[in-house]
């Protein structure tokens, strides 16, 4: 099964500057990969994520199946009238990134493709409620979850207002 994840990916201003780009981009990718590979299963393991050693995923991909996610963001900004932030994303992630203090201003309620996990710049994982609804009419049971779950993403962007939030397509077995 595939699902978005958001990852909080720290931005750091002196390498924000780095020239040449293609050894920014590279450094960035790098911080990428270390905040995921704490959760990836590696590939000698039998198939089905084993969750019980703190693996979440089997395989990822930036963007995937939400290839255009921080594009959606900043437009969704726009139409709620809040201007996104002007800093420049990395051109290599410019269409899978968002500044994460936009995400944390922005009206979640109206958000389509919310993540269903938020992995933190300190490497943590954060799992949505196993009750939100994945196919049919909510309850409100879980309609009350969902509103929870997307408040608490909001609070995570908000603690880390200097950082990228980074889409990713985990697949995941049970």
């Amino acid at each position: 099964m595939h699902s978005l994840a958001v990852l909080v990916v720290p931005n750091d201003p002196a390498r924000a500057n780095m020239r040449p780009l293609v050894a920014r981009d590279a450094a960035l990718s790098a911080r990428i990969e270390t905040l995921l590979f704490r959760y990836e299963q590696p590939e000698e393991m039998a198939w089905g994520v084993d969750h019980s050693r703190g693996f979440q995923f089997d395989w990822c991909v930036i963007g995937g199946r939400w290839e255009g996610w921080g594009r959606y963001v900043r437009q969704l900004l726009v139409k709620q009238k809040i201007g996104p932030s002007r800093r420049p994303i990395p051109r290599s992630l410019g269409r899978n990134a968002v500044w994460s203090e936009d995400v944390g201003r922005l009206r979640m309620s109206s958000l389509t493709d919310y993540p269903l996990a938020v992995i933190t710049p300190h490497g943590d994982w954060v799992d949505c409620p196993s009750v939100l609804p994945i196919f049919g009419k909510p309850t409100a049971r879980q309609r009350n979850a969902r509103a929870a779950w997307l408040r608490k993403i909001q609070r995570i962007m908000k603690a880390y207002p200097d950082c990228l939030a980074v889409a990713i397509d985990y697949h995941y077995s049970r």
